[in-house]
């Protein structure tokens, strides 16, 4: 026997009812949660929209919900076919009519953004700049002898660096984006001369081809360039290899030095394909990782080939997801943006010791909104390799640490009384006879690289951070307590300095 269906209009209206019914009490709720909200607004400042004060004050403005709607009696006893009422909706309050008002507000058309990247022509623009600013000394020079005795070497030398710098990267730039490269980060020139510390100038001068290099001279080039989801940053160094002081004048007299750097566009192109290449080598030392010279006795400035004859230059390319390009120009140019800038100069000025005397920067520091926070520098080494305390202090742990494996922290005493620490993870094994309470100097061998704890691969993960007291500098970090990038306070000179055998017997 088949069974009766009831009418379709029926159905549908049961529907309609149950429907209606459900959007009446959603409603109501909003209402009832109203005050609730406006009661927690008062008591509980919201960080999250604490830089948006428009939702505040619109917030703050909301009139108290007015008393429910009394709910309606559903009749069960009603004719067959016959339409049930809809439930009624609650008037809306004084805000919701507000609110209704603002979508003309919103709709007001905003200023654009200043775009965070420049357009290739504007780079290609910016990368002439150095050339063209040489070109008009060499013809403000031109038959002022007296002018060209007051010009000061440095100034001339660094003003050729840039200009040879400016060409490389100009051929960098075009061979890339041949490649469907495109830049991630605008390009710098500048001078590194806030590296130079009291150490340094204790030392041999920096030497080049076996030349003595004019320090105030040197010049860095950085640029970034992406593709897909790789990120690769270009360093370079510039030194001008001139046959004594005066050669310099001599060539910008007779405007030789901006001549030569044009004509020498071929040996510059090839040299950019090369680099190119390297973004995509399958040897993570050559297209990824920064080799560090943690200790020298002679500043021997990595020169990998002598371009146009007179262009001393080496190049760096390295992993530039992780490690910023901000972080190094911030380093090199002794800046930086960071709240806790103040204790970060106080930090650079007591000339930390690098802790690995030859290695690698396989990771940086990366702080995001995202799940690959990294507090620290990761410092490829082999197991065994020794690790050095960067500045003297006192062991404050030697111990087994969750995640970090064997670890030892040292704490630091700035001059002005602030203090910070040091730590030292994924090690293989601790120094004979260390432990807490010992004071350590700076350079003192207090660990091996090893592979302990979470670790991919043997290396030395570096942190530096902030000692407040009364807090627990190794708990998970917070906004004003964030390690500090170890990139900000090291000095990245050692980047530049080559220790191999052949460098050093080349003087």
């Amino acid at each position: 026997m088949n069974r009766v269906r009831p009418p379709k209009r029926i159905t549908a209206s049961r529907h309609q009812f149950k429907f209606s019914l459900l959007i009446w009490a959603i409603s109501l709720v909003g209402q009832m949660a109203a005050p609730i909200a406006l009661a927690a607004d008062e008591s509980h400042t919201d960080h999250s929209n604490a830089d948006q004060p428009s939702r505040a004050i619109e917030r703050s403005a909301r009139p108290a919900a007015t008393s429910a709607t009394p709910r309606p009696t559903v009749n069960a006893a009603r004719p067959s076919g016959t339409p049930r009422p809809s439930a009624p909706r609650p008037a809306a309050s004084a805000g919701q009519q507000a609110g209704a008002q603002q979508p003309a507000r919103r709709a007001t058309p905003r200023p654009a953004a200043t775009p965070r990247i420049e357009t290739p022509a504007q780079t290609l623009e910016r990368l002439r700049g150095p050339l063209t600013e040489l070109q008009q000394l060499e013809q403000n020079l031109t038959g002022r002898l007296e002018a060209l005795h007051l010009a000061q070497v440095d100034d001339l030398e660094g003003m050729a660096n840039s200009a040879f710098l400016g060409q490389i990267l100009t051929q960098v730039f075009n061979e890339a984006r041949r490649r469907n490269w495109r830049q991630s980060e605008r390009f710098r020139i500048f001078p590194v001369s806030s590296l130079y510390t009291e150490e340094l100038n204790s030392r041999p001068s920096l030497f080049a081809q076996g030349r003595p290099v004019n320090q105030e001279s040197l010049r860095v080039g950085i640029m970034g360039l992406t593709v897909g989801s790789t990120q690769r940053g270009l360093m370079l160094t510039a030194s001008y290899q001139g046959g004594d002081a005066n050669e310099i004048k001599a060539y910008l007299r007779t405007r030789k030095i901006s001549d030569l750097l044009v004509e020498s566009e071929r040996e510059f192109q090839a040299f950019a394909v090369d680099l190119v290449d390297r973004f995509r080598d399958g040897n993570n030392r050559i297209s990824r990782y920064l080799p560090v010279a943690g200790d020298t006795a002679t500043w021997v400035l990595g020169c990998e080939t002598l371009l146009a004859g007179r262009f001393c230059i080496q190049a760096r390319v390295f992993d530039a997801k992780d490690t910023s390009l901000n972080v190094f120009i911030d380093a090199l140019l002794g800046e930086t943006a960071s709240p806790q800038n103040q204790l970060i100069q106080s930090i650079r000025e007591t000339n930390l010791r690098w802790p690995i005397d030859s290695t690698w920067i396989s990771r940086g520091y990366r702080v995001c909104g995202c799940t690959g926070q990294h507090y620290g520098l990761d410092l490829a080494s082999p197991i065994g390799t020794i690790v050095r305390s960067v500045q003297d202090g006192v062991v404050s742990r030697v111990a087994n640490l969750p995640g970090w494996g064997r670890s030892v922290v040292i704490e630091h005493t700035l001059p002005d009384g602030r203090k910070y620490i040091s730590l030292y993870a994924h090690l293989s094994r601790f120094a004979k006879g260390l432990r807490a309470g010992q004071n350590v100097r700076k350079g003192e061998i207090v660990a091996l690289v090893g592979n302990s704890g979470r670790s991919s691969g043997p290396h030395l993960h570096l942190e530096i951070r902030p000692l407040i007291e009364g807090r627990d500098p190794l708990l998970l970090p917070s906004r004003d307590n964030r390690p500090i990038d170890p990139m900000r306070v090291l000095n990245l000179l050692h980047l530049f300095v080559d220790t191999s055998p052949d460098a050093v017997n080349a003087l």
